[in-house]
């Protein structure tokens, strides 16, 4: 059966694709149906701090995943120590969300 949520991507996206693969390396991005997704190597923790750290993310826009490997990556860049308040924030205040869906979106 074929996915006929994929479809062509533009050029402007074309362009827009070689330049974000260009800045985040390490990230495989493609787009499956529908959907944008980008997904790295290394073991992914489900619990605590290093949970923040994530291996795979997927957006319903390329430039909404673009929004969410930036900010990956300034938490890539976190300290352990940086990394546990972060965490210990988020468990405190449960409104808190890194990558934040659609329906959280709907009002920007």
């Amino acid at each position: 059966m074929v996915d006929t949520t994929d479809r062509q991507i533009t050029p402007a996206e074309s362009a827009l694709l070689r330049a974000v693969r260009a800045e985040f390396s390490e990230w495989t991005i493609a787009q499956a149906g529908g959907n944008w997704h980008a997904s790295r190597s290394g073991e992914q923790v489900f619990d605590g701090p290093r949970s923040l750290i994530r291996r795979g993310l997927s957006a319903p826009t390329l430039p909404r995943l673009i929004s969410m490997l930036a900010a990956q990556a300034l938490i890539d860049r976190c300290s352990a120590a940086e990394l546990e308040e972060i965490w210990r924030d988020s468990q405190e205040d449960l409104s808190v969300c890194l990558y934040p869906g659609p329906s959280w979106t709907a009002a920007s």
